[in-house]
């Protein structure tokens, strides 16, 4: 047996299937966390074609680009086009059914934090974001998938992630 990457261990125990003889996987998704900055274009994907998302549970939306950064914590958006993000993100919540870190909730913070503070990011999960700092996951342990609106859309009804696997670096 020969000694793997946490890279390999972690694409290994979650590939769903083999897609090609290329290297291509479809990977089972442990979590996805989304804020309301990255996620809007993917949510309405799924209102347009009447699906949703499998094991809400699984999901996390925090509130955390465009909140006002004022010492006394309030929920006014100073800025119209951050608030129509908000609603919309709030609004996603409650129409999916998925928990929401909302701006005057006490476990709201900055995505990348509150997900392992809340115990919510672990040694050994596959995580899949929208954000371009999703990597930070790594630092626990877990393998962050990055990835665009059309790839999210495509993820979260069934919780699968279809990707090229990487080769170790000699």
């Amino acid at each position: 047996m020969s000694a793997k990457t946490l890279y390999e261990k972690l694409v290994e125990s979650h590939t769903i299937r083999e897609l090609d003889n290329e290297g291509h996987v479809l990977l089972y998704i442990d979590r996805s966390i989304l804020n309301e900055y990255t996620s809007p274009q993917a949510f309405s994907g799924l209102r347009e074609r009447g699906r949703t998302v499998r094991h809400p549970d699984t999901f996390l939306l925090n509130i955390d680009h465009v909140n006002p950064t004022r010492s006394q914590r309030d929920d006014l958006m100073t800025d119209p086009g951050g608030q129509l993000q908000v609603d919309y993100f709030r609004e996603n919540a409650a129409d999916f059914g998925i928990t929401l870190f909302d701006v005057l909730d006490p476990r709201q913070g900055i995505e990348h934090v509150v997900a392992h503070e809340q115990g919510l990011v672990m040694p050994g999960m596959v995580i899949a974001a929208g954000d371009s700092h999703t990597t930070t996951y790594g630092a626990f342990g877990a393998l962050a998938l990055v990835s665009g609106r059309r790839k999210l859309n495509i993820c979260w009804p069934r919780r699968r992630w279809f990707t090229a696997s990487s080769k170790p670096c000699a």
